[in-house]
């Protein structure tokens, strides 16, 4: 059966083999581990070295992206639900009334009707990316995600 060795353990013994003031063989028997198992962890360790500081700053950059992104998603947000509530304002049947755009009768009406028709197709589809937006923005936040 194999024998499974914690990564602090690992760690110690590649430690041990980077500062070489012990053989690889010496290190090997005090620990009873192989001598090619403990070259491979540290050829493992010395090619992962140069990545461990990168990951950092890569992180880092992911993250200004992410927060970048975000607030181009919320500036988009905020100018779709203005253009909304714009729309709602200026097409409610109280303005049109007031305004004399257009009248309640004959043609006009059917004319009306297919502005209202058009009017919520529109307001369906801001809806759709509002709620498209919002849920992207909590999906990414629930999984750590840019």
């Amino acid at each position: 059966m194999r024998k499974q060795h914690p990564s602090a353990s690992k760690a110690k013994i590649v430690t041990e083999a980077i500062k070489e003031e012990k053989t690889i063989s010496q290190i090997a028997s005090e620990n009873d581990i192989h001598p090619t198992q403990i070259s491979q962890w540290k050829s493992l360790a010395l090619t992962g070295l140069p990545t461990l500081f990168e990951r950092h700053s890569k992180a880092q950059t992911d993250q200004i992206a992410h927060e970048a992104q975000t607030e181009e998603l919320y500036a988009q947000i905020g100018k779709l639900t203005t253009q909304v509530a714009w729309l709602k304002k200026i097409w409610s049947p109280a303005s049109v009334e007031r305004n004399g755009w257009l009248s309640w009768s004959g043609k006009d009406q059917t004319f009306h009707s297919k502005n209202r028709r058009i009017y919520s197709r529109f307001l369906e589809a801001v809806c759709t990316t509002l709620l498209a937006f919002s849920r992207q923005k909590r999906w990414r936040s629930s999984t750590g995600s840019r």
